[in-house]
C-alpha cells in the first residue's frame, strides 16, 4: 500500500496494523455469520442460474449487477459456501481502505485526516457490508476511488485522471444503482470544470469528450433507462413515502449506530446545520466561481445534491424515500463534508477549538470496538437466525415418511431454505403463507408473534441477537390419510404445466390438510427452475390461497434417483368459500423432464 506524503513513518505503521486487523476481522465475519435473507435471494434468483444481466434477468432491485456477476464467477469456481459467495466484497475492502487513506491526504490537519479515516473505515455498518454478498460494500470502495481521482482531476486535470474517475464511478454505479445521482453529479462537475478551464488544444478536448461519452454519459443513460424499467415492473419496492426525515434519516441513523434511538437523528441534523453554516461562511470568504471545484466543498455538494434529488423524487415523482442500506452512500458524504469543511475553516481562521465539531465522528470507531462480534450483523438485525436452529430441528425430529413442518415469516423462509439447500434439501420447505399459525410442528418466531405459543409449543432454543425462539409442538398432529394418487408423466415433457391432481373441498371446509409428495424427477437442467404449486380456488375459480416449493431451492441436481423430492405443504383451515384444490408442476423454463411417484392428501387431527 502506497501512502501519500502527509503521513509520518509511525502513522504509516499504525495504518498498516489498522488495515490488517480490520481486514482479518472482515474475513472471519464473512466465514462465521450465516447467510441472510437478501443474500439468499440474490443467490437463488441471480447466482445459481447465472442470470444477472440487466433486462435479461428477473426484475428485482436485489440484483446489484457487478456484485452478482463477480459472485457468479466465484460460485462457478468454488461452489456455494458463504465465504466464496461473499468473496467479491471481502476482496474490495483493501481498495476501500486504501482510497479512504488517499482521500485523507487532501486534508491539511493531522487530526482531520485521522478522524476521516477512522470514521469511515471503522464504522460497524460500513465494515459489515464488506462481509456480505451484496453490492453496497464494493460500491463504497469504487466510490471512494472515483472521488480520489475526481480530486486529482481538480488538481491536475490530466486525461488519465478523468478516465480513472469515470471508470471507478461506473463500477460503483454497476454495483449499486442508488449511486445514479452521484455518478451524474461527478460527470457534470467534471464537464463544467473543463468548460471553465478550457485551455487545451482541440485534440485533447475531443479525447475528453469521447471519454465522457463512452465511459460516462452512455452508461449513465443505460442505467437511467434500466431504473425506469425497474420502476415500471414494480421492482423499486424498498423504502416508502413516509418522508425523508421519518424514514431516511431515522433508518440510516439506526443502521449506523446499531440503536433505535431518537437522539441520533437530531445529532445528524445539528451537524448538518453546522456544515451549512461553515459552507456559507467559506462561500462568503471566497465568492469566485472556481470555489465549487475545491475539494473541501465536494462532499458537501454531493450530500446536498443527493438530498435535493431524493426530496424531489419523493415529493414530485412519488419515488420511495431510501431506507437504511439504500441510503448508505449518504454516510461517507456526510462524514467527508463535515471533516473537509472543518479542516478548511481551521485553515481560514486558525482556531483549534473548531475541532470539537469532529468529536461526534469518533462515535463510529468507538461503537465498532464495542460492537465487535462474529455472530451477527448490526445492519440486518432480523434477517437471519443461527444454523443451530436448523440442526436442532433435524436432531429432534423422529423418523417420519415426510419431513417435519416448520413455520416462520417470509424473511426467515430464505434463511431456512439456504441451510436446507446446503444440507441436501431433505427438510421441509418453510410454511410462511399463513403465518402465524399453530399447525406447524416447529416455529422460528419472536415471542410476541404467536401470543399463546406456550399452549401449543415448548421452547427448544433462543437467540439473544435476533430475539428469536425455536419452538417445538407439544403434540404433533396425527396425519389421517384421505387419498393417494399415482403420478407419472410417462415420457419426457417440456410443457410449462403438468397437473398432478384437482379435487373438490366440499367435505373438507374448516379442516387443515397436509399435501405430501414422494416424487422422482429426472432432468438434464441445472438448476431445475421448477415449482410444485398448490392453488386453492372458490367456485368462480378465484384464487384464495397460492403456495409453492421451488425445486431448485432444495437441491441443484434431479437425475432421476428414487424419491429425490419428498416434501409437502400445509393447507390451513380451508375457508367456507373454498371450492377446489389444484396441485401441479410449474416448469418455469420449459426444460425437458420426467416425473413419477405418489401424491398424498392427509387431514391433520389432534392425537
Amino acid at each position: 500500500m502506497i501512502l501519500d506524503h502527509p503521513f509520518s513513518k509511525t502513522e504509516k505503521r499504525i495504518l498498516y496494523v489498522l488495515f490488517v486487523c480490520t481486514w482479518v476481522f472482515v474475513w472471519l465475519k464473512a466465514i462465521a455469520v450465516p447467510f441472510m435473507h437478501d443474500e439468499v435471494a440474490t443467490f437463488f434468483y441471480f447466482i445459481q442460474n447465472h442470470r444477472f444481466i440487466p433486462f435479461l434477468s428477473g426484475w428485482d432491485a436485489n440484483n446489484h449487477f457487478l456484485n452478482s456477476a463477480l459472485t457468479s464467477l466465484f460460485y462457478s469456481l468454488f461452489g456455494d459456501a458463504p465465504l466464496w459467495l461473499r468473496m467479491p466484497n471481502v476482496l474490495m475492502f483493501p481498495l476501500y481502505f486504501y482510497y479512504c487513506v488517499r482521500l485523507s491526504s487532501f486534508l491539511q490537519q493531522k487530526l482531520s485526516r485521522w478522524v476521516f479515516i477512522l470514521a469511515l473505515t471503522l464504522s460497524t455498518a460500513m465494515v459489515d457490508f464488506f462481509c456480505i454478498s451484496r453490492g453496497y460494500g464494493m460500491s463504497m470502495a469504487f466510490l471512494a476511488a472515483a472521488l480520489f481521482w475526481f480530486f486529482k482531476c481538480l488538481q491536475q486535470n490530466q486525461l488519465k485522471h478523468h478516465f480513472y474517475c469515470l471508470l471507478f464511478g461506473l463500477l460503483a454505479l454497476s454495483a449499486n444503482l442508488t449511486l445514479l445521482v452521484s455518478f451524474s453529479a461527478i460527470i457534470g462537475l467534471l464537464m463544467l470544470h473543463n468548460l471553465v478551464h478550457i485551455k487545451q488544444g482541440i485534440a485533447k478536448n475531443l479525447k475528453q469528450f469521447l471519454l465522457y461519452l463512452l465511459v460516462g454519459i452512455a452508461p449513465l443513460l443505460f442505467a437511467v433507462f434500466y431504473m425506469f424499467a425497474l420502476k415500471q415492473h414494480g421492482a423499486l419496492y424498498y423504502g416508502s413515502l413516509l418522508g425523508f426525515w421519518k424514514l431516511t434519516v431515522f433508518s440510516i441513523s439506526t443502521m449506523l449506530s446499531g440503536m433505535s434511538n431518537w437522539v441520533f437523528p437530531y445529532i445528524f441534523m445539528i451537524l448538518f446545520l453546522v456544515q451549512i453554516v461553515i459552507a456559507g461562511f467559506l462561500l462568503i470568504k471566497n465568492s469566485k466561481l472556481n470555489i465549487i471545484f475545491q475539494p473541501y466543498l465536494t462532499f458537501f455538494l454531493l450530500l446536498c445534491g443527493n438530498i435535493a434529488v431524493i426530496l424531489f423524487l419523493g415529493k414530485v415523482m412519488k419515488v420511495n424515500y431510501p431506507e437504511d442500506r439504500v441510503g448508505l452512500y449518504l454516510f461517507p458524504y456526510f462524514i467527508g463534508s463535515l471533516v473537509f469543511l472543518t479542516d478548511r475553516l481551521f485553515a481560514v481562521i486558525n482556531k483549534k477549538w473548531l475541532f470539537v465539531v469532529l468529536i461526534p465522528c469518533l462515535f463510529f470507531p468507538v461503537n465498532f470496538m464495542y460492537s465487535l462480534n462474529l455472530s451477527h450483523y448490526n445492519i440486518y438485525p432480523e434477517d437471519r437466525f443461527p444454523q443451530r436452529f436448523f440442526q436442532n430441528v433435524c436432531l429432534h425430529t423422529p423418523p417420519n415418511p415426510f419431513p417435519a413442518t416448520i413455520g416462520g415469516n417470509s424473511v426467515k423462509h430464505f434463511c431456512w431454505t439456504f441451510f436446507n439447500y446446503r444440507s441436501g434439501g431433505t427438510q421441509s420447505a418453510m410454511q410462511y403463507w399463513n403465518f402465524p399459525s399453530t399447525d406447524e410442528e416447529y416455529q422460528i418466531v419472536k415471542p410476541d408473534e404467536i401470543g399463546n405459543w406456550r399452549q401449543y409449543y415448548d421452547s427448544l432454543d433462543y437467540d439473544r441477537n435476533t430475539k428469536l425462539l425455536l419452538l417445538k409442538r407439544k403434540h404433533f398432529y396425527e396425519k389421517v390419510l384421505l387419498k393417494t394418487l399415482p403420478v407419472n408423466s410417462k415420457t419426457n415433457i417440456r410443457s410449462e404445466y403438468f397437473n398432478i391432481d384437482e379435487f373438490k373441498t366440499d367435505s373438507l371446509v374448516g379442516k387443515t390438510l397436509y399435501l405430501g409428495y414422494k416424487l422422482n424427477f429426472a432432468t438434464p437442467a441445472v438448476p431445475f427452475n421448477t415449482r410444485l404449486v398448490i392453488d386453492v380456488s372458490d367456485k368462480d375459480s378465484k384464487n384464495i390461497a397460492y403456495q409453492y416449493i421451488s425445486l431448485n431451492w432444495l437441491k441443484l441436481y434431479y437425475k432421476g434417483d428414487n424419491n429425490n423430492f419428498v416434501n409437502g405443504m400445509l393447507v390451513h383451515k380451508l375457508p367456507p368459500e373454498a371450492s377446489s384444490i389444484k396441485t401441479y408442476v410449474w416448469n418455469i423454463d420449459t426444460v425437458p423432464y420426467a416425473v413419477s411417484g405418489t401424491f398424498f392428501v392427509y387431514e391433520l387431527k389432534e392425537k
